[in-house]
């Protein structure tokens, strides 16, 4: 018989900090003045995803500085991590990119932890966004291409 889950070894609720990125359930609830949920994680903005086929992503803040931000992604594998990533390290004002897909190597933790570091004035969480629609350009480009080859 397994255990009971507890922690960061059941899948992630609204409770955790959670921030849906489009269709599903509610956001967390903010309870201070700067914006953190009730675990004291900050939830991530959201992208416009009004015109994306996808339901969206589960992002989880795990530190956020002037500089540098950590933010877990739930259920991402390596294929879309190097993909930000690469687009990260292709973005003006960002210093360095890497992510871990098992930080606390003690099998608990799965999903990947994206650490974002800036310079130049440029916030971590800017950054990103703008990787996030570099990505989703490249992709719309890629497909528009693909069905005219095909």
């Amino acid at each position: 018989m397994c255990p009971p889950r507890t922690g960061r070894d059941r899948p992630p609720t609204e409770a955790d900090g959670r921030v849906d990125g489009g269709a599903g359930g509610p956001d967390p609830v903010g309870d201070s003045a700067d914006g953190a949920d009730r675990t004291g994680h900050t939830p991530v903005r959201k992208l416009d995803t009004a015109d994306s086929t996808t339901a969206g992503m589960d992002l989880r803040v795990i530190e956020n500085r002037e500089t540098e931000l950590s933010i877990e992604i739930a259920g991402e594998d390596h294929t879309f991590m190097n993909v930000l990533k690469g687009a990260l390290l292709e973005t003006e004002g960002v210093a360095a990119a890497t992510y871990d897909m098992n930080p606390e190597q003690s099998g608990g933790q799965t999903d990947p932890i994206l650490t974002i570091k800036t310079e130049g004035g440029v916030a971590p969480l800017d950054a990103l966004e703008t990787a996030a629609v570099n990505v989703k350009g490249k992709a719309t480009a890629f497909r528009e291409a693909f069905e005219t080859a095909a």
